[in-house]
């Protein structure tokens, strides 16, 4: 067992000796999500979303912003707003709104939601959301999957299932 633990050791030190930094992102302060298309590495801060290089680590682009208007959004203390990147456009859900742009960071559209709706992903010209609703009868959150038409008219729940904290 100790000559177990001493090779499991000697690997990671030998590891951390090699390691190198490929490179850093400039201006990133305090990341909140990510995801990845391609080369490009998307960036959610706030309200605030950036576009680096995988290969040299610079930024490319930027855009969304902090408010209320068209292409923007809030923030809820503990619950980032949520990137998605798919084929043709990004999808960004905040707090009460997502919003469509196009790869080049372009305000597309804006859509209303519930305040906790946590990702929502269109499907066609419908949606598809993951939210947190309060169910009144029983006291209690519920965490639900939910299909809406493309005038945002929910059509049917997928998933319910008490919320539980741990």
């Amino acid at each position: 067992m100790k000559k177990l633990l001493i090779i499991a050791i000697l690997i990671l030190a030998a590891g951390s000796l090699y390691a190198e930094v490929a490179g850093t992102l400039e201006d990133v302060m305090k990341p909140r999500m990510i995801a990845i298309d391609g080369d490009e590495l998307y960036i959610s801060e706030s309200s605030h979303f950036a576009v680096y290089s995988m290969k040299t680590f610079r930024k490319i682009r930027q855009f969304g912003g902090r408010g209320e208007g068209p292409g923007e959004l809030l923030e809820l203390p503990y619950f980032p707003n949520k990137i998605t990147v798919l084929k043709d456009k990004v999808f960004v859900t905040g707090q009460g709104k997502a919003i469509a742009f196009t790869k080049a960071g372009k305000h597309i559209k804006d859509y209303r939601t519930n305040q906790f709706v946590f990702q929502m992903l269109p499907v066609g010209e419908n949606f598809v959301t993951k939210e947190l609703r309060g169910d009144r009868e029983k006291g209690q959150l519920v965490s639900s999957i939910v299909f809406y038409n493309s005038k945002m008219e929910e059509q049917k729940t997928l998933y319910s299932q008490p919320w539980v904290q741990k």
